[in-house]
C-alpha cells in the first residue's frame, strides 16, 4: 500500500472568448465586444494505492483551498477512484 501526495494541474488550456454584440437604443448592432476567460486552476492531490501483481487500485481526492474557477473564490474537492493494469513494461 502506498500513500501519494502531489499537485495536479487541472483544466489546462481552458481559455475561451465570449463574443457579444453591442446594440444601440433601436436594437441595431453597432459593434462587438470580446471577453477572455480562463478556468485553469491547480489542485492538491492525496491518494492511497494498493498494488498486487500487475493491478493497481487507487482512491483519493483533488482539493483546492482557493480557486477562481467560479465567479467567487471558493474551495472544493473532487474524489476519484482509479484502477490500472500494467500489460508490459516499456
Amino acid at each position: 500500500m502506498t500513500f501519494e501526495l502531489g499537485i495536479s494541474l487541472l483544466n489546462r488550456n481552458t481559455s475561451f472568448t465570449l463574443i457579444e454584440a453591442e446594440l444601440d437604443e433601436n436594437g441595431q448592432e453597432i459593434g462587438t465586444s470580446f471577453s477572455t476567460f480562463d478556468f485553469g486552476y491547480s489542485a492538491n492531490k492525496i491518494s492511497v494505492a494498493y498494488s498486487k501483481g500487475k493491478s493497481k487500485l487507487r482512491i483519493g481526492t483533488y482539493f483546492t483551498g482557493n480557486s477562481g474557477y467560479f465567479q467567487e473564490r471558493t474551495t472544493f474537492w473532487v474524489p476519484f477512484l482509479n484502477y490500472s493494469y500494467r500489460f508490459a513494461k516499456l
